[in-house]
């Protein structure tokens, strides 16, 4: 007659549990990592997308600004601006004497 084995089955039993439990703890430790991961490099990118068309925006609004001083820094848009504004801006008689003196002066190739 064939004897029957007493098994210390229950502690081998609840080792297997713990380990697998263990290993599922670890693979969904992993899972929410990574997932953390994705989301903050998802986030960063498109940080940087938003940081980049500001800077962009910033850039071409600098630039007409650029080109607009220096359209209101030329002498004939002065002079246009002092007349349409009626500041009555006339350069005085004593430095246009001076002026048309020294010109003049200085001979002409």
């Amino acid at each position: 007659m064939a004897q029957r084995r007493k098994s210390s089955g229950g502690a081998v039993g609840i080792r297997t549990c713990a380990a697998l439990v263990a290993a599922s703890a670890l693979v969904a430790w992993v899972g929410i990592g990574y997932v953390w991961h994705q989301n903050r490099n998802t986030r960063l990118e498109r940080d940087i997308r938003a940081q980049k068309a500001e800077a962009d925006q910033l850039a071409r609004f600098s630039e007409q600004l650029d080109n607009q001083i220096a359209r209101l820094r030329r002498y004939d848009a002065v002079l246009s601006n002092a007349e349409r504004l009626n500041l009555g801006l006339q350069m005085p008689n004593r430095i246009r004497s001076c002026l048309c003196l020294s010109r003049e002066r200085i001979p002409t190739l």
